[in-house]
């Protein structure tokens, strides 16, 4: 066996099961409708029965992208085995009926911070197809560069992006989006402001303060600090051109508009930003961030599109937005409460849980005990543990449309992104499909979960993508004799 073939790895972690004899060489796939439109609220269930009398399954959907959930669960029906060379269905005759718990199950990715190929983010989008996620939040620009190259506002990629090579333009955008909807997997981009913003005064210096500041402590939630000068038309013109080109690349009905962790001392270094609010007889920072976002919202919706905006705008600076604005909760978990309380639809990733960059150490240098700002590390348990919907009435439950795991790429790119992501998303992926609880409404197991999560990491690295392992193949060849001797003896 070669260390470093996939298929080599599956077949050694599946070689003593048995394989059960079937004459199955059909599954006959009925579809209600053929629309291949793909949004949140299409449906997504299926039936998949599989007969011990008959040659032919049968995969009935209303969607073809229930069809496409059901297939994943049919792949996921058959093993191989080893010892035989052949493959078997473990589990027949099999009869199941299956929905999603939640319309949202997404992934974050920041492609800012560190660049990543077109390649990465379809093999990430394959992934996310295997484990029945369908969004990628692309969080396309931040502070650090802007990769996303139009014709009417070239310069912010010409002198933002790290280079010419770490640029998506029209065409790579719109291959992906669809490259996406083939997989049932919506990319829905983020364009985060007013703050975060000092790849765009590399090119627009004029319209943006507190560049590059050392302490961006004070200015900025990390380095390099910068903010867009909101007192000024030019910015609002300047952005509106911007997404007036780029959101119609994008099929989603959603846009988010970002609108964290805006520093006030940043506007407030500013000479001409403290005259505009004197002139205005301002005495709060919020006086001008609000006016902005509403017109940052307004924008996307004159696009014909829905935005989407992180916590704070509604929980920290008191934006009143339509009721059909999705809020994104990040900052921790009792937010979801306060913000579903209200009534807006909400996506739940909370830090504390599904922050997959956490726990690999500060990348800023100089500091002497290195711990990331969200220690400790994410470990899959943590992540499968995650009850989005804990402490909501039913009413406030309702309201949690799903979330998504996040990897920010201060340390990550394409050298470690699939051991990042994979398989904790795939611990997040069945807590949105599944839920976190069982039938009977108590968590579900962990000692359960690991068993699938095995076999999963398995199937992943099958199929080229180079999921992290969880324990020794040894531990996967014996489950169960890994776990804890308290662990066992319960069984």
């Amino acid at each position: 066996m070669k260390a470093n073939d996939p298929q080599s790895f599956l077949r050694a972690s599946t070689w003593s099961q048995r394989p059960r004899s079937t004459n199955l060489d059909t599954i006959n796939i009925e579809v209600e409708s053929n629309d291949p439109r793909y949004d949140l609220q299409t449906d997504e269930s299926y039936t998949l029965e599989l007969k011990e009398s008959s040659q032919a399954g049968a995969l009935k959907a209303k969607t073809i992208f229930g069809a496409l959930r059901g297939l994943e669960t049919f792949s996921q029906l058959v093993s191989y085995s080893g010892k035989e060379d052949q493959l078997y269905i473990n589990q027949y005759p099999v009869t199941i009926r299956d929905k999603p718990a939640f319309k949202y199950r997404g992934i974050l990715l920041d492609t800012s911070r560190n660049f990543f190929a077109i390649e990465d983010l379809q093999r990430t989008i394959d992934a996310m197809s295997y484990n029945k996620m369908n969004v990628l939040h692309w969080h396309i620009i931040d502070s650090h560069s802007f990769p996303v190259l139009t014709k009417k506002t070239s310069e912010l990629a010409l002198k933002g992006a790290y280079g010419p090579d770490m640029m998506y333009d029209e065409t790579q955008i719109r291959g992906l989006v669809q490259y996406g909807l083939e997989r049932g997997v919506i990319i829905i981009p983020e364009f985060d402001i007013p703050g975060h913003a000092y790849s765009w005064g590399l090119s627009h210096p004029e319209l943006t303060v507190c560049m590059d500041y050392n302490r961006w402590d004070v200015h900025a939630a990390e380095p390099v600090s910068g903010q867009l000068d909101i007192t000024k038309p030019q910015t609002d013109q300047l952005v509106k051109t911007f997404l007036d080109e780029v959101v119609p690349w994008f099929d989603s009905k959603y846009t988010h508009v970002g609108g964290d962790e805006v520093r006030f001392e940043c506007w407030n270094s500013s000479e001409s930003i403290r005259s505009y609010m004197q002139a205005k007889g301002y005495t709060d920072y919020n006086q001008i961030l609000l006016p902005f976002l509403e017109k940052l919202h307004g924008w996307v919706r004159e696009s014909k599109k829905i935005p989407i905006t992180w916590q704070e705008a509604v929980t920290h600076h008191n934006l009143t937005v339509p009721k059909d604005t999705l809020i994104e909760v990040w900052l921790g978990a009792e937010y979801t409460k306060k913000v579903a309380s209200q009534g807006y639809p909400v996506l739940a990733s909370s830090s504390d849980y599904w922050y997959l960059d956490c726990g690999h150490g500060d990348f800023v240098g100089g500091n002497a005990e290195s711990v990331s700002w969200c220690d400790p590390f994410k470990t899959w348990q943590r992540v499968y543990s995650y009850d989005i919907l804990a402490n909501l009435t039913s009413a406030e439950a309702k309201n949690v449309w799903g979330g998504e795991v996040m990897l920010w790429s201060e340390q990550a790119d394409f050298t470690n992104l699939d051991k990042y992501l994979w398989p904790r998303s795939s611990a997040a992926a069945e807590v949105l499909w599944s839920g976190s609880k069982d039938q009977k409404g108590n968590a579900r197991s962990l000692l359960d979960a690991q068993a699938r999560l095995h076999e999963m990491r398995f199937r992943l690295t099958r199929r080229g993508i180079m999921a992290e392992p969880l324990q020794p193949l040894w531990c996967a060849r014996n489950p169960g004799r890994c776990n804890t001797p308290e662990a066992m003896s319960n069984n």
